[in-house]
């Protein structure tokens, strides 16, 4: 069965907890974890988020913001940006990441193309990024944690 991308539901969340701690402390830093956690419970209702499921179980989940809600204090004055993303760390590389990614950016493009595209990531993932057209405009060694620096990245299409 291919994989299917459905809006995210509150009985969703330890699916989604599950698939964070997958990806930590690799992508993700450990206090980060309390912050996801109430992403899900509070922020999933004002900004869109969606799982990744094969035969219905959620291996990935990703979402979407505006400087609306967050990221008040934006360099650009208004963004609208990734939230979020992951795919469960045992199944990287077969392409799930990537579908769900581009929902997200098509999501994005068609709502807040004039708007500055931003997403903030790891050293782990940047490069992913970078073949849909992201830049990095800023880097902070050890930006998230020790060891695990942050990458500040603009969508700058070709």
């Amino acid at each position: 069965m291919p994989p299917t991308i459905q809006k995210y539901q509150a009985t969703d969340r330890d699916s989604c907890l599950a698939v964070f701690d997958s990806n930590c402390p690799s992508a993700f830093a450990d206090w980060e974890r309390p912050e996801f956690k109430e992403w899900l419970e509070l922020k999933t209702d004002v900004n869109p988020y969606w799982t990744i499921r094969v035969d219905d179980v959620v291996i990935g989940c990703g979402g979407i913001y505006t400087s609306d809600d967050h990221h008040k204090d934006s360099r650009y004055g208004r963004e609208a940006g990734f939230a979020w993303g992951m795919v469960r760390s045992d199944i990287h590389g077969r392409g799930y990441g990537k579908q769900l990614f581009q929902h997200r950016l098509d999501y994005l493009l068609a709502g807040y193309r004039d708007w500055p595209i931003i997403l903030r990531t790891s050293q782990t993932a940047y490069t992913f990024f970078e073949q849909f057209g992201f830049k990095t405009v800023e880097y902070t060694e050890d930006g998230w944690a020790k060891g695990l620096h942050k990458y500040e990245m603009q969508y700058e299409p070709g």
